[in-house]
This record gives C-alpha cells, structure tokens and sequence, in this order.
C-alpha cells in the first residue's frame, strides 16, 4: 500500500518522503511543510458463486472494499485536512439499461488492488486536499 501512495503522490506533482517510523510533525525535516498519514481501516472482499454456467464458466459476483483514513498535518502540528474514503470494485460491473456483463477481474488481489487505487485516486481529486497545495507556475 505505502508504494502505491508514493507512486500516486509523485504522479499528482507532489515530492513524497517515506519515513521509517512515526515522528511529530513538528520534527519535520527542513523544506518538508506537510506530513500526510495514511490508515488502513478495512480491506474486504467477497465472491459469490452461482449456479449458473456461461460460455466463460461459472457466473459469480466479487465485491472488494479498501477503506483509508488520511490525515495531513502541518509542521506545526495543525491539521489541514482529514478524510476516510473507501475505494470500491464490483464485478461484474452493474448492468446499464438492459445490458448484462460478465466479471472483467476474476483474479480477488486484482481486484482489491483496483479498490486500492481508487481510495488513493480519490484522494487526489478531493478538492479539499488538493485545495491545501497551492498551484505553481511552470
């Protein structure tokens, strides 16, 4: 999970730093303003079987949720933002008008891993969050 925050703060544009353990904010190293942690709150999955049998096996249903706490404190110890999202993936995909689909993810660690990517996507859309890092000129 800390890779694929990394990965997707330095895609937005921002300059990550793991830490190795937990420190104040206060202890920031110089040139580092914000500290963002991440909390796992709840990884689910489930897949449901049926009876049914289509020309690509049998049908089943899978529903993974990924749920993370995050919290982004200044130096000073002042938190600037604070949200849980849960990122979500279900399959197969619900059916648009009269549309039936069959599961695109059959694999679960895919589909949790799409559920992950998405509680960390949300993140970087949040107007709140991205409200905290101001705009800079190229």
């Amino acid at each position: 999970m800390r890779d694929a925050l990394m990965t997707s703060l330095a895609d937005a544009g921002l300059k990550p730093i793991a830490l190795a353990s937990v420190i104040a904010a206060k202890e920031l190293q110089n040139g580092i303003d914000v500290m963002l942690t991440c909390e796992l709150q709840q990884i689910t999955f489930e897949q449901n079987f049926a009876a049914q049998q289509t020309i690509h096996g049998q049908y089943f249903t899978m529903a993974s949720r990924v749920k993370l706490k995050y919290t982004l404190q200044r130096r000073d110890g002042a938190i600037v933002y604070t949200n849980e999202i849960t990122g979500m993936e279900d399959e197969p995909p619900k059916p648009a008008g009269g549309e039936v689909f069959f599961p695109l993810e059959t694999d679960p660690a895919e589909s949790l891993s799409v559920a992950l990517s998405r509680a960390i996507g949300a993140l970087l859309v949040d107007p709140r969050f991205r409200a905290v890092f101001p705009a800079r000129a190229r």
